[in-house]
């Protein structure tokens, strides 16, 4: 599995469990340098760089869920992503 295929089995995973995943840039019309998702409480964003996942936790409303201030959560995503294919199939 590539780290892009992890990528998309994560996204997809998160996606079917509520979050809010975006994929593409509105303004551009391409793919995003670095696809996230936000979880529905508006409180976390995992950021999906090339090799590594980051988060960003905010506990207020109008928190700061930057990359900036992410900090790096895994460094291979794709025992992650076996893991969200095993439970997809359920």
């Amino acid at each position: 599995m590539t780290y892009k295929q992890a990528h998309t089995i994560i996204l997809d995973h998160l996606a079917s469990a509520g979050w809010t995943v975006k994929r593409w840039n509105p303004a551009t019309a391409r793919p995003m340098k670095v696809p996230h998702a936000t979880d529905p409480t508006g409180h976390k964003r995992y950021y999906f760089k090339t090799q590594a996942i980051y988060l960003a936790e905010s506990f207020t409303p109008d928190g700061d869920l930057t990359l900036r201030g992410a900090r790096s959560v895994c460094s291979d995503m794709r025992p992650i992503a076996r893991n969200c294919q095993a439970i997809d199939a359920t």
